[in-house]
This record gives C-alpha cells, sequence and structure tokens, in this order.
C-alpha cells in the first residue's frame, strides 16, 4: 500500500467514518438491548428494530476500520485491533445503557443470545476482550519480523571495447565459421587452409 501524504489521509479518513459507524452500532445494541422486541417461532427470532441486529454490524464494521487503518505490511494486527475496538464499543454501551436506566447492572442485559447474562457478567466479559486484544497486537508487535529490505543486485559496469578486442571476436566468428563450412563439404582442406592462414597472419 502506498505510504505517500494522500493516501495516509485517505486511509485516515475510511477509518474515521467506520469506526464512528461501528462504535455507533455497537453502542446502540448494547444500551438499548432491553428495548427490542423479539418475535420469535419455530426456534427462530427476528425484529424489526435495527438495534437487534446493531452488533452484528457493529463488529464487521470494526474489523473493516482495523482493515483499513493498517498498512499492507501490519494487515495482521487486525485481529487484534477489531477485538479491542469491538469489546470497548460494546462496554461503553452498556455503561451508558446503565446510566440511562435502560438496563441494570445486576439485571439481564437482554443482549443478543446473552439475554439471561447480568449485564455486569458481559462488561466484565468486553473488558477482558478487550484486553486480550491489546495482548494479540503487543504479541504480534514483539513477534513481528522486521520487512527486510529489497535485495539489490549490484551493477556490473563492462569496460568498452577497444579495436584488439573486437577483431579478435570478429576472427574468432570466421573462423568458427570456416571450420563448420569444411565438416559439412562445402569447402576443402585446402580453401580452409588457405584461408585460415589469411586470417591469422
Amino acid at each position: 500500500m502506498s505510504t505517500s501524504p494522500r493516501a495516509i489521509v485517505l486511509r485516515a479518513f475510511g477509518f474515521l467514518v467506520l469506526f464512528v459507524a461501528g462504535q455507533w452500532m455497537l453502542r446502540l445494541g448494547a444500551r438499548e438491548a432491553s428495548l427490542v422486541e423479539w418475535d420469535c417461532a419455530g426456534g427462530e427470532c427476528s425484529t424489526d428494530d435495527f438495534a437487534g441486529a446493531a452488533p452484528v454490524f457493529g463488529v464487521i464494521v470494526m474489523f473493516a476500520a482495523a482493515f483499513v487503518l493498517l498498512p499492507s505490511g501490519r494487515k495482521h494486527f487486525m485481529f487484534g485491533v477489531g477485538v479491542f475496538l469491538a469489546a470497548g464499543a460494546t462496554l461503553v454501551g452498556f455503561e451508558e445503557g446503565v446510566s440511562a436506566g435502560l438496563i441494570e447492572r445486576d439485571g439481564p442485559s437482554h443482549f443478543m443470545f446473552f439475554g439471561g447474562v447480568t449485564t455486569s457478567a458481559l462488561e466484565i466479559t468486553m473488558a477482558v476482550f478487550a484486553g486480550f486484544g491489546l495482548i494479540i497486537i503487543a504479541v504480534l508487535a514483539i513477534r513481528a519480523p522486521r520487512m527486510a529490505l529489497p535485495a539489490v543486485k549490484p551493477v556490473v559496469v563492462k569496460a568498452p571495447e577497444d579495436d584488439s578486442d573486437r577483431e579478435a571476436a570478429q576472427t574468432a566468428r570466421v573462423i568458427a565459421q570456416l571450420t563448420r563450412l569444411r565438416e559439412s563439404g562445402e569447402i576443402d582442406q585446402a580453401t580452409y587452409d588457405t584461408a585460415m592462414a589469411k586470417l591469422l597472419r
């Protein structure tokens, strides 16, 4: 990926747009999970409320933000960055929901399929995930091999040939041609000897 100032600005702008969208979705899903009405039938549940699906979309967008942020040689950091951003935004959403009185810290979170789990337990889980993401980033940063510099092939500068070198090369070519003609029978031995004598004078 290009490291020009324009490319860096575009990458930063793309990250900012995706990050804002992702954290909004994750915070919305965590904060307003208790307000989502689900219709369940036949073992499947669905809802028309965007807050119900927001966490799934938010995680995807957060990983996309991490992918855009990282340069081409550091894409292996994407998982750690994505986990940290997604877990952090979800944790903020839980705190906002508790502060607004939409969910109780010791009550059920109503968060996706973790509805029976208390909000405080999910907050601890999200904090652990955020820490796990940071650990992944730190481990990869320590173990990441340094980018090898491209090998530079040495440039061999040939000295210009002088007249004697050119003449010797031309003589060698003529001798080789005469030898082939003699071996194929197109010229006889006497002609070959005469030509060779003239060449080697």
